[in-house]
């Protein structure tokens, strides 16, 4: 059952963390291809038609759905989902202090600060890994699971770092129900969508500026959709970027909490299991 459980968990990461980006990606992408009209094809250098909905004969969305158009979408939203994967951890992300409780006007400060550094390729990530207030629990969970270097003397970075993938292991082999696998989908998946909604930001921008130079009546988009792209995607950089933040940190405190809890159960014999 526990392998079982072990599995499912690292499927959930495929799905979440994965094939949810590839398939939002795809999604972005037939809004903007729909939203582009008659600039489609200039575009895609002939490559793509305009998109068209509804009940016209030859519309790319009336052909049936058939089971190959089903595999190239799960494969599509697979690779992409996985380039957005890549996306998100390339280069230095920019480390931003979320500890002390922000006012009114720094709350919208960093929310600005963020905005500003996904709108650069590099979103935001705390600039500790878990609750100051716990370290304490790092201690007590590095004596815990036996560190041959435990009694000497280090900084709480270079104890987290090797603390942190022992403590996982541990807690997937003797905690049945954990929480640290949830939080480390949510944030691998808020990661991903940053990524997705700073792409579309840039490409749909491109595409207005596009359209103002052009000034062709031949080549028509449509505007509100476009400036709607632009909005949601900013939307989604902050709203998902703070979230980001927000599960790393509790990332960081499950797995504190869970194995100073697991120090305290008293040790179950292979029987009883």
């Amino acid at each position: 059952m526990d392998q079982l459980i072990s599995k499912i968990t690292s499927l959930n990461y495929e799905i979440f963390g994965i094939f949810v980006p590839g398939f939002v990606f795809i999604l972005f992408f037939l809004w903007v291809w729909w939203a582009c009209d008659s600039l489609t094809p200039l575009l895609s250098l002939g490559y793509l038609p305009p998109l068209h909905y509804a009940n016209q004969p030859g519309g790319v969305l009336n052909v049936e759905l058939r089971f190959g158009l089903v595999v190239f979408i799960a494969i599509a939203s697979y690779f992409l989902g996985h380039l957005m994967f890549w996306l998100s951890r390339l280069g230095n992300a920019m480390e931003l202090d979320i500890g002390s409780p922000p006012t009114s006007w720094e709350k919208i400060m960093r929310a600005l600060h963020r905005i500003a550094c996904c709108l650069g390729w590099r979103i935001p990530k705390g600039a500790v890994n878990y609750e100051p207030a716990l370290e304490p629990l790092l201690d007590a969970g590095y004596r815990f699971l036996a560190f041959p270097d435990a009694e000497s003397t280090q900084t709480s970075k270079e104890k987290w770092r090797k603390f942190y993938p022992v403590a996982k292991c541990r807690l997937s082999q003797d905690l049945k129900n954990s929480l640290v696998s949830t939080y480390q989908n949510k944030y691998t998946l808020h990661r991903s969508l940053c990524v997705v909604a700073i792409f579309w930001f840039w490409c749909s921008l491109l595409i207005q500026i596009l359209a103002w130079c052009l000034s062709d009546p031949s080549h028509h988009i449509h505007v509100a959709p476009i400036w709607l792209t632009i909005l949601a995607s900013i939307a989604i950089m902050w709203g998902f970027s703070g979230s980001f933040l927000y599960n790393w940190r509790m990332y960081g405190d499950t797995i504190l909490t869970e194995t100073f809890v697991l120090s305290k159960m008293p040790v179950r014999s292979k029987k009883e299991d």
